[in-house]
């Protein structure tokens, strides 16, 4: 759980929950332990990652540039989100006699393309709501929407994460057009960031001024269409990679069928 905050005393609960966390994890994964110790690494990774960037100076950071914000919701909708799900934190709870709500390899019930276009909304319209509206201001004033921000950023990245590195090869299309949907958009958002002629946020705005509030966004802004591009486009590739796996046992299968096929019309 990610808070954003301005104290000793706020960071010592942030990371008194973060490596409660990674404890209740390493726990969980101790009572039947596998001979994989990667779990423990990718969740220890996240919460590693959780603990520095809600650094007091980090936060000092991020209210005064655009670009080191930027920096923070990368660690928070990349690294710590795509670390928890490649950690498989549901596995691990099942092995240790739990039952978590949901079930490995599935983010809820219902159809996969429904859940898709709804996490596809949730993402986008979140990313756009929170960069190009009165919302980004709000949250550098006030710390609790500061802190709903984030936590919101790190439960639609979870979602997306979850998605995109989980499920059947048969949902490889889906999840091949998933990233595409997704990163699209984003990029599109990063457009619009680098070459806007004002600062989207007032606050920077009035620290920096104009020439180096823009060029502070812009920094940020590259920073944005970096992160992106660095996650989504080793997702693309396995994407593709899995469907074509995926294509190539239907045409193996339906190979089989039609030589069986032959073969007892010959007899």
């Amino acid at each position: 759980m990610m808070l954003a905050h301005d104290s000793t005393a706020s960071h010592s609960i942030t990371l008194a929950m973060t490596f409660g966390a990674l404890a209740a994890f390493v726990a969980a994964w101790a009572s039947r332990p596998t001979r994989s110790f990667a779990p423990v690494a990718w969740f220890s990774g996240a919460t590693i990652a959780l603990g520095l960037s809600s650094l007091p100076s980090f936060e000092a950071a991020a209210a005064k540039s655009f670009a080191a914000h930027m920096v923070q919701h990368l660690v928070l909708w990349v690294i710590v989100p795509l670390a928890v799900v490649k950690a498989h934190p549901v596995l691990v709870l099942r092995r240790a006699g739990l039952r978590p709500p949901l079930q490995s390899g599935r983010i809820t019930h219902g159809h996969p393309l429904t859940m898709y276009a709804s996490i596809w909304f949730l993402v986008v319209g979140t990313m756009y709501g929170t960069h190009l509206t009165r919302f980004y201001d709000l949250a550098l004033h006030h710390q609790w929407v500061h802190d709903v921000e984030h936590l919101v950023y790190l439960g639609t990245a979870l979602l997306l994460w979850s998605a995109l590195l989980s499920g059947p090869r048969s949902l490889a299309p889906a999840r091949f057009g998933l990233a595409g949907a997704v990163t699209v958009p984003l990029v599109f958002l990063g457009i619009i960031l680098t070459t806007a002629d004002i600062p989207v946020s007032s606050v920077y705005l009035d620290r920096l001024g104009l020439t180096h509030a823009i060029a502070d966004q812009r920094v940020g802004a590259s920073l944005m269409w970096i992160g992106l591009m660095a996650a989504m486009v080793p997702v693309v590739i396995a994407s593709v990679w899995r469907w074509a796996g995926h294509e190539q046992q239907i045409a193996k299968a339906r190979e089989r069928r039609e030589s069986l096929h032959s073969q007892e019309a010959t007899t």
